[in-house]
């Protein structure tokens, strides 16, 4: 007997994955009370925000100094260039870290947040001890920070080593989130592929793959829970291990202030531009 020409390929038959979770959504026009209750909070968690903005955004900045890049900057002086990597790495963790603090992200955000702090901060102490012993002038440079600068960097540079408590567990969180975790069939073999050791871990976990009816509102979960494996396995012990980095976070941010401010005290005075707060903004010629 023909198949009926009206009937779906048999791949037509098989739901998709997006079916699936569709499936498992609630949907504002299925008048179901959960929904009210959702939106209203959402609405709620929109007022604060706007109501509390965060550090981090533009509008919380209203002081600072002002120059052209090239004359405070220039690409032909090892020590501006330096100083302007440092201050990449300090963008990047002061970033991740206070909107850590802030408490208004979600759960695996704050998991993803955490592995993105961790990880920076162990590629710029190991950058920063990297390059102060290839480059004599660094190593002068950093001398010539007053006390408290040089110690904040001893610190730092703690962690560099590999008999620091907390580097192995770094260097892990940094080698499988910069780059996804490497899979070899001898190092499965011999209990030493990490991404296998990692599922292993997790295996008794609870795991999930949500959405909300659109692509942006996609994730992974269980792929977050796989994630944490790397760093401690448990979340109380990526909270104690978060806790344990905040001091260490600040010193790098409070170490690349110092840095730049040395740079621009080798800058003329007449080129730099000082915005008070309570002042607008001066305009760099």
């Amino acid at each position: 007997m023909s198949p009926d020409a009206t009937d779906p390929a048999p791949l037509d038959r098989v739901p998709s994955l997006a079916e699936k979770l569709d499936e498992m959504t609630l949907h504002d026009e299925t008048g179901d009370p959960r929904d009210v209750g959702y939106m209203a909070a959402v609405r709620e968690l929109r007022e604060w925000v706007t109501a509390n903005p965060s550090k981090t955004q533009p509008e919380s900045r209203t002081r600072g100094i002002g120059f052209k890049i090239g004359d405070a900057f220039p690409a032909d002086d090892p020590i501006a260039r330096w100083t302007t990597a440092l201050a990449m790495a300090a963008n990047d963790v002061v970033y991740l870290n206070v909107r850590m603090i802030e408490g208004d992200l979600p759960a695996e955000l704050n998991i993803y947040y955490f592995r993105l702090v961790a990880s920076h901060f162990i590629e710029a102490v190991d950058w920063i001890g990297d390059t102060r012993h290839t480059w004599a002038e660094i190593d002068e440079f950093i001398r010539s920070l007053d006390e408290d600068s040089q110690a904040r960097c001893d610190r730092l540079l703690a962690f560099a080593d590999k008999k620091h408590p907390l580097h192995e567990t770094l260097r892990r969180s940094r080698n499988t989130l910069f780059h996804y975790p490497a899979m070899h069939p001898e190092k499965e073999r011999a209990g030493a592929e990490e991404l296998a050791n990692a599922l292993t871990d997790a295996k008794e976990l609870e795991g999930w793959i949500e959405d909300g009816g659109h692509y942006a509102t996609f994730r992974a979960t269980f792929a977050d829970t796989v994630a944490l494996q790397f760093l401690t396995g448990r979340e109380e012990q990526a909270i104690e291990l978060a806790d344990e980095l905040n001091e260490p976070v600040f010193e790098l941010v409070e170490f690349a202030m110092a840095v730049l401010l040395a740079q621009l005290r080798r800058t003329p005075k007449h080129k730099t531009h000082l915005w008070r707060e309570g002042e607008p903004r001066p305009k760099i010629n």
